[in-house]
């Protein structure tokens, strides 16, 4: 396992915050999912959540059972508000197109923070698995 991942991890979770705020700040609540579920806080928190509790995994290896439920835990969110976004992008409003790139950003976002958690389950069930046997 690369800190670089984990620290991956933390950094996109912020980059999901960041969106989020500038949403809230931006777009009334009820124009989209993205805002009235603020899909971008929670996933953003998660990430951050999973980034730090992977890299305390570090220092103290019994950890290992809780960083694998965590980010498969991000994996279930990231997919779910994916398809949040995805709705919102099918029935996207075209006097809100000023939003539009940061709702498709925040999808990729997603896809990345996703992508990141699947290869460190991966890398968690492969040591659990060793240290099991």
């Amino acid at each position: 396992m690369s800190q670089l991942q984990v620290s991956l991890q933390i950094v996109s979770g912020l980059l999901s915050v960041g969106i989020g705020i500038l949403f809230a700040a931006t777009q009334e609540m009820m124009d989209s999912l993205f805002t009235l579920c603020r899909v971008s806080h929670l996933t953003g928190m998660l990430f951050i959540i999973a980034g730090l509790v992977s890299n305390v995994l570090f220092k103290y290896p019994a950890l290992l059972s809780v960083c694998l439920a965590v980010n498969g835990g991000c994996i279930i969110v990231a997919v779910l508000a994916a398809c949040l976004i995805s709705v919102d992008l099918a029935r996207w409003n075209p006097d809100h197109n000023q939003h539009l790139i940061m709702e498709v950003l925040e999808l990729c976002v997603l896809m990345l923070e996703g992508f990141v958690s699947a290869i460190l389950c991966f890398w968690f069930a492969k040591e659990k698995r060793a240290k099991s046997m």
